[in-house]
């Protein structure tokens, strides 16, 4: 009898071990009202940016003592929320941008981010942009709160020939965007309650 309950303790601790990565991990929401993500470049009038107002970022994280690492960041942005406060613009950016076919941004982490003591980091993952999908890395810098709270913040600059879009003109072709555009990211993430 003896041998058999050794048996059953070897499979309950082995399971436990076995688990043991998955305790500590939890689900990030970003706070849109204390989040910003904006789109910025140039023309040949004058320079240019717009606020990205609709945008869902979720991630989780797992903790190992004071390591935090990052995964399974999944970021989506809807391209008619992308808004310059000017409407004739607005509607430049979503015909570039091909909303009507591909209403939405994606990014998606193929990677694990672990965050060091500096903060600083390279979050490698696949960018899907007016329905052309690129993998890339984008620097940044994340701030852990207690495990509570994560922000993030950093930019990445796209080059509009890289997915197939044309630039946006105005007045007749007078007016010509430049080709590269920077996104830059100050997002504020809670902590899911568990269920």
């Amino acid at each position: 009898m003896r041998p058999l309950y050794n048996i059953i303790q070897t499979i309950i601790a082995a399971s436990l071990l076995i688990s043991q990565p998955l305790f500590g991990q939890d689900t990030y929401k970003v706070d849109n009202k204390n989040s910003t993500m904006t789109v910025s470049g140039t023309s040949t009038l004058h320079d240019w940016e717009s606020d990205v107002e609709n945008k869902t970022v979720t991630f989780t994280a797992s903790t190992n003592g004071d390591q935090v690492t990052i995964n399974n960041l999944e970021l989506n942005v809807e391209v008619a929320s992308i808004k310059s406060g000017k409407g004739a613009m607005d509607d430049k950016t979503y015909e570039a941008l091909k909303e009507n076919k591909f209403p939405n941004i994606t990014f998606t982490l193929t990677e694990p981010v672990k965050v060091n003591k500096s903060g600083n980091v390279v979050a490698k993952g696949v960018l899907n942009l007016a329905g052309v999908k690129k993998e890339i890395a984008v620097n940044g810098s994340v701030a852990v709160n207690n495990n509570v709270q994560i922000a993030l913040k950093g930019s990445y600059k796209i080059n509009m020939n890289d997915y197939n879009i044309t630039p946006p003109t105005a007045m007749f072709g007078t007016i010509k965007t430049g080709e590269e555009i920077t996104v830059s990211f100050d997002l504020n993430f809670a902590k899911e309650p568990n269920n």
